[in-house]
Parts: C-alpha cells; sequence; structure tokens
C-alpha cells in the first residue's frame, strides 16, 4: 500500500469537464439532458505519477418528468348565505379532481384579502357594506402542484337589521313644570349600539330637547311629554322606538 494517498474527482459531460463538478456526488442540471455523465478519478501520493482512471458512462440523461397535474374543480364552490353585515357568509368545498384533497381558504374583499379570515365561512363585518366577497380556495395534494379556484362575488353587501328593543327605555321623574323627566337607555339586541335621544311634546319635536334629561316648561302644560330613542351601530340601519307618553303635565306647585 502506498501512504498519503490522494483522491481527486470530476464530473465529465459527454467526456468534457463539467465547471465545478468536483465533488463525489452530483445532481444533474438540464445542461445534461441528453448527455452521458462519467467521473474521472485522479489518484495521487509523493514520490509518484499520478493516476487517471475513469468511470464507465451513464445512459443519456433524461428530462425530469413533469408533476402530476394541479386539482381542478369539477363542481365549483360557491358562496351562500346572508349578504349583509352580521350576517354568515359560507364556502361550499365544491367537487375536486383529485380525491381527499386538502382546502385553504381566503375571504376576499373587492378581490382583496381579508385579514384573518381563512375560514369556510365569515360574518360580514361594517367594513364589507357596499362591498362583494369572494373566496380564494387552493387545494393541496402530494406531489401535485397547488390548484386554486375562485368563487363567484357576492351580492353587495347591505346594512345589517337594526337593533331590536329587549328592555324598552322609558320616561320617569314628576310630570310637573319645572321638574325634570329622564328617560332610560333601555337595551338592544347588537353589543356596542349608540343611542341618542329626541324629545316630544304631544308627539312633536321640542327644539334642542335631545338629552337624556328633560326640564319640564311652561309650553309643556297639559301636555303629555315622550321621547323618540335611537340606537345606531355602524353598518346596521338605525333602530327607533319611542316611549309610551307620560301622563299630562301639571302646573308648578305654588308655595
Amino acid at each position: 500500500s502506498v501512504p498519503d494517498v490522494a483522491l481527486d474527482v470530476q464530473w465529465l459531460r459527454s467526456g468534457e469537464a463539467i465547471p465545478g463538478a468536483t465533488g463525489w456526488t452530483y445532481v444533474p442540471v438540464a445542461a445534461d439532458v441528453g448527455a452521458r455523465l462519467s467521473a474521472q478519478i485522479t489518484t495521487s501520493a509523493p514520490g509518484h505519477t499520478p493516476a487517471i482512471s475513469v468511470t464507465a458512462e451513464t445512459p443519456p440523461v433524461l428530462r425530469e418528468p413533469p408533476p402530476d397535474p394541479a386539482p381542478v374543480p369539477t363542481t365549483y364552490p360557491s358562496v351562500t348565505g346572508s349578504a349583509k353585515v352580521g350576517g354568515k357568509l359560507s364556502v361550499s368545498r365544491g367537487s375536486w379532481s383529485v380525491p381527499s384533497v386538502r382546502l385553504a381558504y381566503q375571504w376576499l374583499r373587492d378581490g382583496q384579502p381579508v385579514v384573518g379570515a381563512t375560514g369556510a365561512s365569515y360574518v360580514l363585518k361594517a367594513a364589507d357594506r357596499g362591498r362583494r366577497l369572494s373566496v380564494r380556495i387552493t387545494a393541496s395534494a402530494p406531489g401535485r402542484a397547488d390548484g386554486v379556484s375562485v368563487t363567484a362575488p357576492s351580492a353587495k353587501v347591505a346594512r345589517g337589521d337594526a337593533a331590536k328593543v329587549k328592555k324598552k327605555p322609558k320616561v320617569t321623574g314628576t310630570k310637573r313644570v319645572g321638574k325634570k323627566l329622564k328617560v332610560s337607555k333601555g337595551t338592544w339586541s347588537l353589543k356596542g349600539v349608540k343611542v341618542s335621544y329626541q324629545w316630544l311634546r304631544n308627539g312633536k319635536k321640542i327644539s334642542k330637547a335631545t338629552k337624556r334629561t328633560y326640564k319640564l316648561k311652561k309650553k309643556d302644560l297639559g301636555k303629555r311629554i315622550s321621547v323618540r330613542v335611537t340606537a345606531k351601530k355602524a353598518g346596521y340601519k338605525n333602530a327607533k322606538f319611542v316611549t309610551k307618553k307620560t301622563s299630562k303635565i301639571k302646573a308648578k306647585k305654588k308655595r
């Protein structure tokens, strides 16, 4: 045996050196298609003439076969549901050319991704009002490119239904000129509503009387007072409720 033997490798393409291909392994590239590959091995040791040997050539390098085709829908997914703020839209799976595909969803608002909306259903928000919603579905299967389908857009999203009164607003206080009346806010079916008030005298608007309290004036004598309460929430229709009228307002007590 000869000590300190060194082995060097040079890969060859049809007998010509491949630049930079000097490792013990080599992955064929597009330039190798149709060519035969071999490896030249140079053995060297101090005090000896280098010895060169060349391996047998491989068969011609073939092109990499194309991946299996991506899944395509055979029945297209579609969006159903109530296209109004607060309503819920859902997307169907559809059916696909490849069995057992894995589906991922991205909801789109006028074609742009809705952040965080990646489930099979979506509850419409105030920001969706007047827009159209669709879904981009990505179908994946092992060994295949991803398939993508985008549903037809929904109808334009309308305003949501107005809040419903759960506990009716009510007017309380002494029904006498000079005294204050107060109206309760009531409770409503939608969370986060903003409530405004308009006091009414015999059903007609009282100018500048828009707070929760109202001090009775001489003009109110003998009249019945009520309040129109309006509940608002962005993206929803306004809800209006008129309280029950008070008894007739009495005169100020004489001292």
